[in-house]
């Protein structure tokens, strides 16, 4: 907790300098100079909403909507022991690569197997 406390009074502290650096910049500059600025920045805002707002008309039904298949667990008992044994192998691979990995060198194809059997049965 103290390491995140920390990082975040490093990045408030960067920030106030910055802010510091651009308020003095600011101070800079004649009231003419500020409203002109600030008529560009807007305009340039509102150019760029308009432009986002028109392309995404014109490009609104052209890309088809993706529906993923809901996955449930295989209810015949071979089927079953197939699948744990999938996950406890995706289990490994996060929490134990070398046991994984002497695994997949011993039998190369066996994930691909185990793949192959759950895309022909569905689930």
């Amino acid at each position: 907790m103290k390491i995140k406390t920390a990082i975040a009074n490093k990045l408030l502290g960067i920030q106030r300098n910055i802010a510091d650096y651009l308020n003095g910049k600011v101070k800079l500059l004649s009231r003419q100079q500020l409203k002109v600025c600030l008529v560009v920045f807007v305009v340039l805002f509102v150019a760029a909403s308009v432009l986002a707002i028109i392309d995404s008309f014109q490009h609104s039904m052209t890309k088809p909507v993706a529906i993923k298949t809901i996955i449930t667990e295989p209810t015949d008992p071979t089927l079953k022991r197939i699948h744990h044994f999938r996950l406890y192998m995706d289990s490994l691979k996060v929490h134990n690569a070398i046991k994984y990995d002497s695994i997949i060198r011993l039998r190369p194809k066996l994930m691909d197997s185990i793949l192959t059997i759950e895309r022909i049965n569905h689930y």
